[in-house]
């Protein structure tokens, strides 16, 4: 038979111990089925009994079969409550010789007492003698007649077998048999597929050699919180996997928001977490300008927030971007993470990745694709930096965006995650400087013709005159609608990164967001702002046309793009030969210039050629179309075409800035 793994349990996350994910079952020889054998151990109260009823549950129902609890120590009823605990089925835990046809995953339970390996009491004073009675209660169980066998008293074959009777031994108690005969006993399992879970009691007096006779050991300790000394943390590690990779821990484990058990693993070491992403709900690119560069940060990206910067966080600007969908966490001894309308809880005695773990849900939930943390620095300074670091690791594997916000002297132990921290450098991968102006822009000229102008004045005076006399004044500032009327001419002449500097989009200024929404559309290529402006209620005023327009070009969405000038042209009655200019020299826009696409650039330079030499075209115009052919010509390495076209451009129009054009 295949070899098997069991993915699914009743404690989440504990799949993911594993690479890839599930515990491997494997068919030790052709005749057999996929088998395994576990050893977990742990002292009193960390729940043992607990994670061996998982198991048993989740790989006698990966095989089709039922399962079988042998308990030395407590009543069997008690399975039963380990089984509520897990939130399985009521009836999923019965006597052993209850017959009929159970589910997959029922557990039998039986108590070495009900067995005639354990019918004298008197025998079993010893944690020797119990150990080698329980040993013989499964060969009864399972071989009533001398050869073993997976039938049950049900109609379903057992599949996995729990043997709770390893407790501290005695002092000075030395019993070789017992290793050959445990081993002989899961050996004669494993041969008729028959998965074997021992359960032992952790202590310095406990038997080292049982964890050499199984495939898989699982230990689970109590630790103090490493600041306070007096928190108990329940983790659990894997330390030895014989037939396939396993990650070591310790692993966060401890009771989920239903308080059900949960494993919080860390898979930072086994680059698994990207296998944790949802593909079809990525956050936005996160578009921030500094200095001269504008930085563009993907899916994943780590930003850090200065909270010392009142005006224009990182953060505000991070939750009011279209598309993204943060959750909300405070960090502290007890973390709130909020998510729409609805807030939770998470211990930090649960651990650090159970609010990784929350979060990661939530992503795969569709609820969030970012995560916006405040007080990280808490759990850097609290608990373990290394661990803080591989937390964030994680989320960003997922491709889930962060943005920490707090200060950024004590965040910097975050440094080999980080992809930006405010008033600090790029990281080198995502910079992109401000492009210098190659063409001259015809989109400039549409507020001339939508709000027609005196024909002697150029259109950035035009611009000026609309603007109050303190204008410059106030748009330094960038305060109230003053900022975005400073930020809307900016973008008219072309200077998007200065226009993008003047803006706050926090939620007490909703013009500023709309705007950086419009950029964000067009520098980031964020499809929700697109859809936003595309979709507005209401006909988008004169400069809302041109940031759509440009955002449908940098997206490549040439025929929403024709469309949109095509509404233009009847809207204003744009003149013919200006509606196809707009038109051909946005399609620029789609192009890299320095690689361009030979089809798409070969149409728009025909256009532009045609237009050129049109006579209904303006001698402006015709004078700054030469000019972006120049621009075409460089770009392909023609430079006695662009040095033409640049010669045509100053006879039409001797005052045209060939250096810097408008």
């Amino acid at each position: 038979m295949k070899d098997l793994r069991v993915a699914s349990f009743p404690i989440p996350g504990l799949e993911y111990v594993f690479v890839p994910p599930g515990l491997p079952l494997v068919a030790k020889t052709a005749a057999s089925g996929p088998t395994t054998s576990i050893l977990v151990r742990g002292g009193a109260g960390t729940g043992k009994t607990t994670l061996a009823v998982a198991l048993a549950h989740a790989i006698s129902r990966e095989c089709e079969g039922v399962a079988l609890y042998l308990t030395t120590e407590f009543v069997a009823t008690e399975i039963a409550y380990k089984a509520a605990t897990l939130d399985l089925p009521e009836d999923g835990v019965v006597v052993w010789d209850a017959a009929g046809d159970h589910a997959a995953g029922t557990i039998f339970a039986r108590h070495l007492l009900q067995t005639r390996a354990g019918a004298d009491e008197q025998d079993l004073l010893t944690i020797r003698r119990r150990k080698h009675a329980a040993l013989e209660a499964i060969w009864e169980s399972v071989a009533p007649t001398g050869k073993p066998s997976a039938e049950g008293p049900g109609e379903r074959p057992i599949r996995a077998i729990v043997i709770d009777a390893f407790g501290l031994p005695d002092e000075g108690d030395e019993d070789p048999e017992l290793r050959n005969e445990l081993l002989s006993l899961i050996q004669a399992l494993e041969h008729v597929g028959i998965s074997t879970i021992l359960v032992e009691e952790a202590g310095e007096l406990a038997q080292t050699w049982l964890s050499f006779v199984v495939d898989i050991v699982f230990e689970i300790e109590l630790s103090t919180h490493a600041a306070t000394g007096n928190l108990l943390l329940r983790q659990l590690r894997c330390p030895k996997s014989r037939y396939g990779q396993a990650l070591p821990g310790p692993h966060d484990y401890g009771l989920d928001l239903s308080n059900r058990p949960a494993v919080w693993p860390d898979l930072v070491f086994a680059n698994a977490g990207e296998s944790l992403a949802r593909a079809d709900n990525l956050p936005p690119t996160f578009f921030v300008p500094q200095g001269d560069r504008f930085g563009l940060y993907p899916a994943g990206s780590v930003i850090i927030s200065d909270w010392s910067v009142g005006d224009r966080p990182f953060m505000s600007m991070f939750e009011e971007l279209p598309g993204m969908v943060p959750a909300r966490v405070t960090c502290g001894p007890l973390t709130r993470v909020s998510i729409d309308e609805s807030a939770a809880y998470i211990s930090e005695g649960q651990g650090l990745f159970a609010l990784v773990w929350f979060l990661l849900h939530a992503h795969r939930g569709g609820r969030i694709n970012a995560v916006g943390l405040t007080g990280f620095d808490y759990f850097l300074s609290n608990l373990d930096a290394d661990r803080g670091i591989r937390a964030i690791a994680m989320l960003s594997a997922a491709k889930l965006s962060v943005c920490l916000h707090g200060d950024t002297a004590a965040l910097e132990q975050l440094g080999p995650v980080v992809s930006c921290v405010q008033g600090g450098q790029h990281i080198s991968d995502h910079n992109r400087r401000r492009p210098a102006p190659r063409l001259c822009r015809a989109d400039r000229w549409l507020p001339k013709f939508a709000k027609p102008l005196s024909d002697e004045e150029p259109a950035e005076r035009a611009l000026a005159t609309h603007l109050d006399g303190d204008f410059r004044t106030a748009a330094g500032k960038a305060s109230g609608l003053a900022g975005v009327a400073a930020a809307r001419y900016y973008m008219r002449i072309g200077d998007d990164l200065k226009a993008a500097t003047l803006l706050r989009p926090v939620p007490a200024y909703p013009e500023h967001i709309e705007l950086w929404a419009s950029l964000s559309a067009i520098h980031a290529h964020n499809t929700t702002a697109l859809e936003r402006l595309a979709t507005a209620p209401t006909p988008l005023d004169v400069d809302d046309t041109i940031a759509l327009l440009r955002a449908l070009a940098a997206q490549d969405q040439i025929d929403r793009l024709d469309a949109v000038i095509d509404q233009c042209r009847a809207r204003w009655k744009l003149p013919d030969w200006y509606a196809d200019r707009l038109k051909a020299e946005l399609w620029v826009d789609t192009l890299d210039l320095s690689n361009n696409k030979a089809e798409v650039a070969q149409r728009v330079r025909q256009s532009l050629e045609t237009l050129a030499e049109h006579q209904d075209t303006p001698a402006a115009h015709r004078a700054e179309i030469f000019y972006n052919l120049a621009v075409l010509d460089d770009a392909r390495g023609d430079a006695e075409a662009a040095q033409a076209a640049r010669r045509r451009a100053k006879e039409l129009n001797p005052d045209l800035d060939l250096e810097t054009p408008p």
